[in-house]
């Protein structure tokens, strides 16, 4: 009779054993939020229970380890962001979201290396848009003094262009490119 209940007793023992090692696997989920007024910046949420460690994949070869985090995208597109969650078992489960950035603007930079004896002034479409005021002997970069920087969204755009006489004139069309800063040298 000992033995049986010993017999039973170690059955019921096994038994919880066994049902205690059943692994956690994290139920995998995150949201995000892209921002209007910082581009291309995105803060993601996770929502993930179980999960003890965080690996995300943003699409665009970056990667966190932090279990909320943001993300600032240099490029308008689409990415496929990956969220990898794992458990205190070492049991892994991926969540995954399409991030549509659309909010990143391009830069382009007026520049002359020629000095005129006078002001340039520059023209987007028909729209004033300032004036290069230095003559630079080598390129230009973005926002640099006395030359004209035109920031907007992604696409082709004409200009126009001339000295304050007139006695010089320019006319043609740039490409702004998003996340890049790109110049344009006026020759005379």
């Amino acid at each position: 009779m000992k033995s049986i209940q010993l017999l039973q007793l170690l059955l019921v023992a096994l038994m919880v054993s066994v049902s205690g090692c059943k692994k956690v696997t994290p139920d995998t989920g995150f949201s995000f939020i892209v921002s209007s007024s910082d581009e291309g910046n995105v803060i993601f949420t996770n929502t993930t229970s179980g999960g003890e460690r965080f690996n995300w994949d943003f699409g665009d070869g970056s990667n966190s380890t932090s279990k909320h985090t943001t993300h600032k995208y240099s490029k308008n597109g689409s990415y496929l962001v990956n969220m990898k969650a794992t458990s205190a078992d070492n049991v892994s489960s991926t969540s995954s979201q399409i991030v549509k950035i659309d909010n990143v603007q391009g830069t382009l930079v007026f520049y002359t290396n020629h000095n005129f004896g006078e002001p340039v002034d520059v023209y987007v479409g028909s729209v004033f848009v300032g004036s290069i005021t230095k003559y630079l002997g080598g390129s230009a970069e973005c926002l640099q003094d006395g030359c004209v920087t035109v920031i907007g969204p992604e696409g082709a755009y004409n200009y126009s262009a001339k000295t304050r006489s007139g006695n010089v004139v320019w006319n043609g069309q740039f490409t702004v490119k998003s996340g890049i800063c790109s110049a344009m040298r006026l020759k005379p």
